[in-house]
């Protein structure tokens, strides 16, 4: 590698060992894309760990916490800088052809993603005529993150009599893009309080002025306001769910105001503006001669 003035890395091994190689680089960041789960003391010459969200800052700042560092300190050493979307794909300027009641959702198929609440919640929404089907878009076999085909048959019979499309995983952005476009409604109902960073696909889906549900996990808290760009529900409650649900799609003039605020409001986390917050972490590092 050659000299650089910033190395930043976000592998377990990396930043225990960029030390003993100190002179190829001014400033060692560290990018912290998942909950921490208390390794961080092994990298105690990194000047700089960028979380994804609040949430994990806060967590972070609190597994820094030694008797040699003050609160002043670790506050220094952690910034919040949320994942970025494409928003050339991720926009809603193509409009929305709308597939009247069809709720989506895209991620893992798997049971900590919340999906049999959604599942049970269309289920009982079919029955009221109000959901066609759930739409889910991501992987479902457990060698590849998901939740297996046991799981995706429980999901089925969770959501009976409402049609249940497994979509698979979708590669291509645009086309991810053009399928959620199609759903009245996009649901996120994660319960994974400690494995959800910065979920990038609720903010996917706002960018493009979906109305937008998630459940109520503090990783949200970056970029979602309940009721003003997106809604919010008790993670795990089902009831809660079902009401919510019933409530968007019964008033689709506000929830299509909700929906164009979240897209009016991505821009905030385009690939750009997000690039020009690190720069200006870059930039306060390389201005100060020590940590």
């Amino acid at each position: 590698m050659p000299k650089t003035d910033i190395l930043l890395c976000n592998t377990f091994w990396t930043p225990a060992l960029a030390p003993l190689f100190r002179w190829k680089y001014r400033k060692l960041i560290y990018g912290v894309h998942r909950y921490p789960k208390g390794q961080y003391w092994l990298y105690p010459l990194v000047h700089k760990f960028i979380c994804v969200s609040t949430v994990v800052a806060d967590a972070l700042r609190e597994q820094l916490g030694t008797k040699r560092q003050s609160d002043d300190v670790r506050s220094r050493r952690v910034a919040t800088i949320v994942n970025p979307i494409d928003g050339k794909v991720f926009n809603s300027g193509h409009g929305r052809t709308v597939v009247k009641g069809r709720v989506a959702y895209a991620g893992r198929i798997h049971p900590l993603k919340g999906l049999k609440c959604l599942a049970t919640a269309c289920g009982r929404l079919h029955s009221q005529g109000m959901v066609g089907e759930l739409l889910l878009v991501g992987v479902v076999d457990s060698d590849k993150g998901g939740g297996g085909s046991a799981f995706a048959e429980e999901l089925r019979e969770a959501a009976s009599p409402c049609p249940v499309v497994f979509a698979g995983a979708i590669k291509e952005p645009a086309k991810l893009a053009d399928m959620e476009r199609t759903a009245e409604v996009f649901v996120y109902p994660s319960e994974d309080a400690l494995g959800e960073a910065c979920p990038i696909a609720p903010m996917e889906a706002m960018a493009l002025g979906i109305p937008t549900v998630v459940s109520d996990l503090k990783c949200y808290d970056d970029y979602v306001s309940n009721e003003v760009n997106a809604y919010k529900f008790p993670a795990g409650d089902c009831e809660a769910l079902t009401s919510l649900l019933q409530d968007v799609l019964s008033n689709a003039e506000s929830a299509n105001e909700v929906g164009n605020r979240a897209s009016q409001d991505s821009e905030r986390y385009s690939v750009r503006n997000v690039a020009m917050k690190y720069m200006d972490v870059f930039r306060d590092l390389l201005s100060k001669s020590t940590r």
